[in-house]
């Protein structure tokens, strides 16, 4: 935000509210969500595609609503947000990328208490439109954050993870915890004390022939620093399908 020549910027915080600041310095390259919590939790979806053919906003709205349930107020978007105007899936009357734009304002659930922050995937690519998708949707809905396109590093408290979206997006030797977008279904490796997830696709466009699904993340240091992945399948009610929970020696690791 620009006002009179001077940067505003915003701090946002995990249980949903954030607050206007004038930062000092150089902007860092990650995405910090603050917190007074030892607990965090938050829920990752991805592979949304508005306007694709196999899109389920329902499964969205029942997302909104296991949050409400349980006291969630961030949303964690891994990418492809809509299905864009280059493939051929696109519903017909959505096959303007505007249109689309459009749609998911004013179809996508909205909440005062719960804000989503959006790495963009490569169907949210707008180069042939010359539309800036982060500002058209920050423009129109407060609650929507753009992360920038395909990967993010992102810190709450002392846990760093990043998100990112595409195989090509190459991990850093720092990158402990990775969240990837693009894969369309659930997936956890861990190795050589790394640990890579895939997020499954929140519509019905599944090849593995996986139901709409998202995760529930809980970052929890009140010992050692652990995070808690379950796997949350909308079949249509909510369903614990995979849960995991993890040790995690690096704390504060890019600091």
């Amino acid at each position: 935000m620009i006002e009179m020549g001077i940067r505003i910027d915003r701090n946002f915080y995990i249980d949903g509210h954030y607050q206007y600041k004038t930062p000092e310095g150089s902007i860092p390259n990650y995405f910090e969500l603050y917190t007074d919590s030892l607990k965090n939790e938050f829920l990752m979806i991805s592979d949304t595609h508005f306007a694709h053919q196999l899109e389920s906003i329902e499964s969205l709205y029942a997302c909104y609503e296991y949050a409400k349930d349980h006291h969630i107020h961030t949303i964690f978007h891994a990418g492809d947000l809509i299905e864009g105007e280059k493939y051929q899936c696109v519903q017909e009357t959505l096959t303007n990328v505007l249109d689309q734009l459009d749609y998911v304002v004013n179809v996508y659930p909205q909440d005062p208490t719960i804000m989503n922050y959006i790495v963009f995937g490569n169907h949210d690519n707008m180069s042939n439109s010359k539309i800036e998708i982060k500002n058209f949707l920050e423009h129109y809905r407060s609650d929507f954050v753009g992360l920038g396109f395909e990967t993010k590093l992102i810190k709450i408290n002392h846990a760093w993870f990043r998100m990112k979206h595409m195989r090509k997006i190459k991990i850093q030797e720092e990158d402990y915890i990775t969240f990837n977008g693009h894969f369309h279904h659930y997936g956890l490796t861990i190795e050589n004390d790394k640990i890579s997830c895939t997020v499954p696709t929140l519509s019905n466009n599944s090849k593995f022939k996986q139901p709409p699904s998202m995760l529930h993340v809980i970052f929890d240091e009140t010992n050692q620093l652990s995070v808690e992945i379950k796997q949350i399948a909308f079949t249509p009610e909510p369903v614990v399908k995979v849960s995991a929970k993890i040790p995690i020696d690096a704390i504060d690791t890019y600091n």
